[in-house]
């Protein structure tokens, strides 16, 4: 089984304002996945390296180490993926709601996962895993992964994800937490239309490229009338990595 951490960056508000009162105009919305052997060796890093810090703040107000680059060096050393949809707000119909952005970008996001497991994993499912934010979204979020998993959408069934994602509160989930911290670099990369951004360019190697083609298949930008599809990304090789 393969567990993805969902988490997103932005806001839901799905307006992006006017020429003369611009708002933000990106909400991300993130995966990235670890195959089961791989969680309990990451949990007890994670947790080393805070219990670490803790002693050294609470001794001298000193750490020695940094969290963040621990997190990202996670990224190599469990052989992670990482998957996100990207919508931009000015694209979006007027009338667009906060529940159909975030239904639209987590239906995307779906897909990115039942790709990559198609072409990586078939023989596995895949769990979501999700920030715990408030029931009346969490119902909302489990109504409508239900609906996809049971008639599909007009691009594809789902039958390596599933049945009902699991929620849990981000401070409590060191899988969260990383979803978290690479959303906000996705986000900042497509925000400022900046893909040379050092972070992004740090995780760009992780996302999911397609193991036939080697093309760069786990971000997903939308509307397709976005100008932001056509940011040179420019990976460097690499390709997903086995259990």
């Amino acid at each position: 089984m393969y567990f993805f951490y969902v988490d997103e960056s932005g806001n839901r508000d799905p307006s992006s304002g006017t020429a003369f009162r611009p708002k933000d105009h990106i909400y991300v919305l993130l995966a990235v996945g670890l195959y089961e052997r791989q969680w309990r060796p990451f949990e007890l890093e994670i947790s080393r390296l805070k219990l670490e810090l803790a002693h050294y703040l609470h001794r001298d107000g000193n750490p020695r180490f940094g969290l963040v680059d621990a997190y990202y060096d996670q990224l190599n050393t469990r052989n992670a993926v990482i998957l996100a949809s990207i919508i931009d707000k000015r694209e979006l119909r007027s009338d667009t709601t906060h529940d159909v952005m975030h239904r639209w970008a987590y239906e995307l996001l779906l897909e990115r996962i039942e790709h990559y497991m198609r072409q990586y994993h078939h023989r596995h499912q895949a769990l979501i895993v999700m920030d715990d934010t408030n029931t009346q979204l969490n119902q909302f979020i489990a109504m409508e992964h239900a609906a996809l998993l049971r008639r599909g959408n007009p691009n594809m069934l789902f039958p390596h994800i599933v049945e009902y994602p699991f929620f849990t509160r981000s401070e409590l989930s060191n899988g969260v937490q990383l979803a978290d911290l690479l959303a906000y670099n996705v986000y900042r990369a497509f925000r400022d239309e900046d893909v040379d951004y050092p972070y992004f360019r740090t995780i760009l190697p992780k996302v999911y490229r397609r193991r036939d083609t080697g093309t760069l298949a786990g971000l997903k930008v939308w509307p397709e009338t976005s100008p932001l599809v056509d940011l040179p990304l420019r990976p460097p090789p690499y390709e997903c990595e086995g259990e």
